[in-house]
């Protein structure tokens, strides 16, 4: 039976990595409700519906909704933006009408990229107040799920909805060349994106229907070069959602929406694929690896959950 989490309340979860020469497993050791930090705080006191969290400045960027999950106005420019560091929680960008039901986050020369409904909104973090810029998308891509950028200054884009995944060139933040924005590929309910050197993760999920279908898998570009390319990591279907690589690169953590929700991961070494206790959590978004601990957001519960990764 699942337990309501208190919505000002940080779940301490914490994991450990045993490594052997030929064998790595993850297992649960304890769970608490202690709150994220010694001194009391929480991170979610004024949080409503976080979906993405993000490193940033030895502390975590997370992209909050702002409004209720049911409604319908997904234009209503209720979202903002919090960080956190050292236990405390602040809003760095406040509810402006620029973002909408705000999503997957990236950082490129200390500009923050946010997955917006339809759009790419853009905030210089050194003026955050500063009007941001808006790169809207064609007209049918409606839910921009999440980005990535890699270190050329290339960001890739999600649409769930179409699949599409394109990629716009930022190498100058502040001047962006919209025609640069270009279709890279199609995976069918492109979601949550982890990118590594010169391969792309994507995560799959069927935004139309609880029910996955059997292409709502995880799939894998090995080579950036060659967008057509693509192959699964796993053929067990499901609503996948968020994606981060260990430091080690050697496991791929995931957030599934499948069967009430669940938090896995795939080892790279052999392909075993495994779920971490999570009970209580109900809505796994993007999740990120920050400070050796797996940070993974509670949309429904408005809560950030921590895993502790040795």
């Amino acid at each position: 039976m699942r337990h309501k989490i208190h919505y000002t309340v940080v779940i301490f979860v914490l994991l450990a990595i045993a490594n052997t020469a030929c064998n790595k497993k993850i297992k649960d050791q304890t769970t608490s409700t202690t709150p994220f930090n010694d001194n009391g705080a929480t991170i979610t006191k004024t949080l409503k519906h976080c979906e993405s969290v993000l490193p940033y400045n030895d502390g975590l960027l997370i992209s909050s909704f702002g409004t209720e999950l049911n409604d319908t106005n997904i234009y209503n420019g209720k979202g903002y933006i919090s960080y956190y560091k050292n236990g405390k929680t602040n809003i760095l960008i406040r509810p402006d009408g620029n973002l909408s039901m705000p999503r997957g986050m990236a950082v490129y020369k200390n500009h923050l990229f946010v997955a917006c409904t339809n759009s790419i909104v853009i905030y210089n973090l050194d003026k955050p107040k500063k009007e941001p810029q808006i790169i809207l998308l064609p007209q049918n891509d409606i839910i921009v799920n999440d980005i990535a950028v890699n270190n050329g200054g290339t960001l890739f884009a999600s649409v769930s909805n179409t699949g599409n995944i394109y990629i716009l060139n930022i190498t100058n933040p502040e001047k962006i060349d919209l025609n640069t924005l270009l279709l890279y590929t199609n995976i069918e309910g492109a979601n949550g994106l982890c990118l590594s050197g010169y391969t792309l993760f994507v995560a799959s999920y069927n935004p139309f229907d609880k029910q996955p279908t059997p292409q709502n898998t995880i799939y894998v570009i090995d080579d950036l070069n060659n967008p057509k390319d693509i192959r699964h990591i796993t053929n067990i279907p499901g609503q996948y959602d968020g994606l981060a690589l260990s430091k080690d690169l050697t496991v791929l953590f995931y957030t599934n929406w499948h069967n009430g929700g669940e938090i896995g991961y795939i080892r790279f070494e052999d392909g075993y694929m495994g779920t971490i206790p999570s009970d209580g959590i109900n809505g796994p978004a993007d999740l990120c690896v920050f400070n050796d601990q797996l940070c993974v957001p509670d949309l429904i519960n408005s809560c950030v959950v921590r895993y502790k990764i040795e």
